[in-house]
């Protein structure tokens, strides 16, 4: 899992009370938070989907995210415009320099 978070491009985390309870999904904002401080500022895109309670928020690393960094609010009227100048222009390179194809893409839905 810390693998493919380190070789993406831009992790999205969307913050949701059952994510803030779950230590995976902790630990997955962990990895991406890491990264963003060392490599790349914009790499960890932080979306929450419930009012944000700071005493619902019990790991000091993304205590301190949400104290310290903007995020985007779903409910902003521009909030699709805000996400996609938020990543990528040209999906193609990933960043260990490896070329990136449509096909390593996975499909959101089996439809």
């Amino acid at each position: 899992m810390s693998q493919t978070i380190e070789e993406s491009r831009r992790v999205l985390w969307l913050m949701t009370s059952a994510s803030l309870a779950d230590e995976w999904c902790l630990f997955e904002f962990q990895i991406a938070h890491r990264i963003a401080q060392k490599d790349v500022p914009m790499y960890l895109i932080v979306v929450p989907l419930c009012d944000i309670q700071m005493n619902n928020i019990h790991d000091p690393e993304l205590k301190s995210f949400v104290k310290t960094n903007i995020y985007l609010q779903y409910k902003d009227a521009r909030f699709w415009k805000r996400l996609r100048f938020a990543l990528p222009d040209k999906p193609d390179t990933c960043r260990d320099g490896s070329l990136y194809s449509q096909s390593d893409t996975i499909p959101l839905s089996s439809a």
